[in-house]
């Protein structure tokens, strides 16, 4: 799990394009897609709402549409594909 100074984690859609989500009124997120990938810093309580989303998948099947990225995801989406 890679968190920033604020504290904040790093999640990743599955897709590396802009995502928008509402958790309610006043909770939102927007997944910025940067060098291919769709990332966005969530308060840690939110987390565990985020990750439990689903998407609907051939054959019914219901898998994560959120994940931890990981240091190399971050990396890249920080420097915009730089090193």
């Amino acid at each position: 799990m890679i968190t920033n100074s604020a504290g904040e984690v790093a999640l990743k859609y599955y897709l590396p394009t802009g995502k928008y989500i509402s958790l309610s009124a006043t909770i939102e997120y927007v997944f910025v897609a940067e060098a291919n990938i769709s990332l966005c810093w969530v308060k840690p309580e939110h987390v565990d709402r985020i990750l439990a989303i689903k998407k609907t998948c051939c054959g019914n099947t219901h898998k994560p549409m959120f994940r931890y990225a990981n240091e190399t995801e971050v990396r890249r989406w920080t420097n915009r594909g730089g090193r």
